[in-house]
């Protein structure tokens, strides 16, 4: 028989674990500084192996047990096969998404639906024989050995627990720099020639890739318009990586939808592309394909293979002609168009989930050098 967790009850013990970690003193408490130990520890795991989703899969397992004891905390949907089984998605996306977002902890990945990841989104329940990488055995082994712990805990103790996690979960949260606003780069070119190196000194999973180019986007539509997805999001919300709107709001079609990719590309794997947008209804589609070494392609064969499926297809292998396709578009001054897009960089590399260090690298590339004093 499945189980239901009251998002109402649910928030309310989530603000009573957040006010526990409030408490100077709450690490004292023996329950409470066993479970900082103990997230610590798979917190320092899940960073060597990079399976950081299970950072909110533990978390939510305290919330739903605090919440509703009769939960399998094993569980992650509510049509699986066992006692107590819930929907995890639920509670994590309605309550302890919301508050990490209020209360400043990380939960290991960004965006809205944070166990919307590997191994997890197409189990039904978490078990020693789920298919992971080698390395992130370990991890699975030391998630399930938590989990028999939470599984034996009252709301009190699930409670504790939780605030346990907060706190742990807050010296995770990036501190990124501020910028000063004093732009060393003030041109097309410049900026080109800017996101080129920042994108070719590292890939972090196409993340540098993606945010540069939703923030161009931003500079000219608006970024109410552009939708970024997470770092190897599946396509679910939208058929591309970024997504630009015909409207402001979230139940806006997409007009065009945009794929992002730092490794070379070939006529094969564009089709897919235009395929996808066709299946959502989408009449425009872009690949951005920005590889160092990207060989040639023929961009009138695939744009003709798109059309053919009633996609229009347009391929830019290079930052430049990108910028001067985008920044055509706009009506502003040719020096405000690119602090916008420097700073809408920055803010969507920070959405995404970079590490502060990469903001600072972006930063130090546009920025007019700081005179030491």
């Amino acid at each position: 028989m499945s189980e239901t967790i009251d998002i109402q009850t649910a928030e309310q013990c989530m603000a009573e674990a957040i006010a526990l970690a409030d408490d100077a003193t709450a690490p004292q408490r023996p329950l409470i500084s066993d479970w900082i130990a103990r997230v610590e520890q798979f917190s320092e795991l899940c960073e060597r192996v990079g399976y950081r989703t299970s950072i909110a899969v533990l978390g939510n397992a305290l919330l739903a047990k605090a919440a509703n004891p009769r939960v399998d905390v094993f569980s992650l949907k509510a049509s699986a096969d066992h006692p107590g089984a819930f929907d995890a998605r639920r509670s994590a996306e309605r309550v302890l998404v919301p508050a990490s977002q209020r209360s400043a902890f990380h939960l290991g990945v960004t965006g809205p639906q944070p166990l919307n990841n590997q191994p997890f989104f197409r189990s039904q329940r978490i078990e020693s024989r789920m298919v992971v990488r080698p390395n992130a055995q370990p991890l699975i082994d030391l998630l399930l050995t938590n989990l028999q712990e939470i599984a034996l805990m009252r709301r009190p103790e699930a409670i504790e627990a939780l605030a346990g996690f907060v706190i742990v979960r807050r010296r995770y949260v990036p501190v990124y720099p501020t910028t000063s606003g004093a732009y060393a780069v003030d041109t097309f070119e410049r900026l080109a020639a800017a996101c080129e190196r920042f994108v070719a000194a590292r890939s972090e999973g196409g993340g540098r890739a993606q945010a540069c180019a939703a923030g161009l986007l931003d500079a000219t539509f608006g970024d109410p318009l552009v939708r970024l997805g997470r770092r190897n999001e599946p396509d679910r919300d939208a058929p591309g990586d970024i997504g630009l709107r015909t409207r402001d709001g979230d139940d806006a079609p997409y007009g065009q939808v945009l794929e992002v990719r730092d490794k070379p590309v070939h006529d094969y794997t564009i089709q897919p592309v235009a395929q996808k947008a066709a299946a959502a209804g989408v009449p425009k589609a872009a690949v951005i394909a920005i590889a160092h070494d990207q060989g040639p392609v023929d961009e009138r064969a695939c744009a003709d293979a798109a059309r053919a499926i009633g996609v229009d297809l347009r391929l830019f292998t290079s930052w430049r002609d990108l910028i001067a396709s985008l920044s055509a578009w706009s009506p502003v001054p040719e020096r405000t168009w690119v602090e916008c897009a420097i700073s809408s960089i920055t803010s969507r590399l920070e959405q995404i989930g970079l590490p502060a260090e990469t903001v600072s690298e972006w930063l130090a590339a546009v920025e007019v050098p700081q005179v030491a004093t």
